[in-house]
Parts: structure tokens; sequence; C-alpha cells
């Protein structure tokens, strides 16, 4: 089984208007809110925006439109990006912390911990025998490709 996500991670409230407006997977977990990303719907709004799809440092979806998309939702709030990439119980994790786009907590890549630390820079607190990704619920979520699986037409890929 595997475990492949990219997704931001804030605060509530949020604006969910501007969820909606840009079509966005979101699940409420106690305070938090995890938005799923997917490279497909990054690049569409990248071209109907406008701005840049390059990455912009190591993880896959830190580009301009997915800062634009953190910056609105989260309203000027931290937010977590973060990406894992599991097989088979390998592979790795990537996170960082951002404010307006800036990085407040740089981005660490390993096989754990990353997410955890930069989880816990914005408040999530863990539950006995649970660690902050458990906590707030990722490890129950594997992929986020179905929810934007319309974009892989429209993408232009």
């Amino acid at each position: 089984m595997g475990h492949h996500i990219s997704a931001l991670i804030g605060t509530l409230p949020v604006d969910e208007a501007k969820i909606d407006r840009y079509d966005l997977l979101m699940y409420e977990s106690g305070e938090y809110a995890i938005i799923g990303l997917n490279a497909y719907h990054t690049d569409f709004w990248s071209k109907k925006l406008n701005v840049s799809p390059l990455c912009i440092r190591e993880i896959i979806l830190d580009c301009e439109v997915t800062h634009l998309f953190a910056q609105e939702i989260f309203r000027r709030k931290e937010y977590v990006l973060l990406q894992t990439n599991y097989s088979n119980g390998t592979g790795d994790q990537a996170a960082a912390v951002y404010q307006m786009g800036q990085v407040v907590v740089p981005c660490t890549r390993a096989r754990r911990g990353p997410i955890n630390r930069a989880l816990r820079h914005i408040g999530v607190e863990r539950w006995p025998s649970l660690d902050e990704f458990e906590t707030i619920g990722l490890d129950k979520i594997d992929d986020f490709g179905d929810s934007y699986e319309h974009y892989e037409k429209l993408s232009g890929w």
C-alpha cells in the first residue's frame, strides 16, 4: 500500500468561498483544514490565473499557484505544505511552513519526522499514542487523485 499526497494544512476558519472558487478538496480535522493538492489541478489553475507552474523549492507542488491558494484560503496565517511518497513502507516525506508565501520553517525531507515537526509548529498537539500526522488523520488519506481526475484532461497533459 502506498501513501502519495501533497497538501496544505492550516487552522480553521478558512475562506470557503475561495475553496469553492478554486475547486479544492478540503477535509476538516479538529481545528485544522487539510487541502488536497494535485498536479493536474495545479497546472490547470496556473494556466487559468496566468502564474508560473514551476516548482520553487524541493516539494513538488511548491509553486506560485499553491501559495496563492494558501494565502487566500488561510487568510495570511501560517500553513504547512507537505508531500509524502511511500510504497510498501519505503519512501520519504517533506514539509515546510510558510506565511504569505514566505518560508517560516525550511523544507526538510526524510523518511520520518518533517511533517510532524511542521504540524507542531502550527499548533497541532498529538493525542496519546499517536503522532501529529495521525492525530489530524493524514494516515487515513492515501491520495487525492480521484477527486481531481477530471483535471487531467483540462490541464493539457
